[in-house]
């Protein structure tokens, strides 16, 4: 979902109350008894919520992500292009490790 809302933003504003889908994407022209299916909680940023719609015929959901957060990922899609910037620049992952999880030992961070 486009949204000009940073991560932040979309949580003050409960931008999961003003997401829309306007049909259903297996049916466009309608009669399959789409409607909102509430919403779910995303673990990061804390208190974002994720708008949901049902589809009975299809027997499937359908959720709008802002595209200020990441699809799969915990956290905001700024985070995890910090995080591929840092991996692609760093001399090592084990250098790329120690920047982005300061707090995890050396032998997590490299492989065996």
């Amino acid at each position: 979902m486009r949204t000009p809302l940073t991560g932040e933003q979309y949580v003050t504003e409960q931008g999961w109350l003003k997401a829309s889908l306007t049909c259903c994407p297996l049916h466009p022209a309608g009669g399959c008894g789409f409607a909102r299916h509430g919403s779910y909680p995303r673990k990061r940023p804390w208190g974002a919520r994720i708008a949901r719609w049902y589809c009975p015929l299809g027997r499937r959901t359908f959720s709008l992500i802002p595209d200020c957060l990441a699809a799969r990922w915990p956290g905001t899609l700024q985070t995890v292009e910090v995080a591929v910037m840092t991996a692609e620049t760093a001399p090592s992952l084990v250098v790329a490790a120690r920047v982005l999880r300061p707090e995890i030992e050396e032998a997590g961070a490299s492989s065996p």
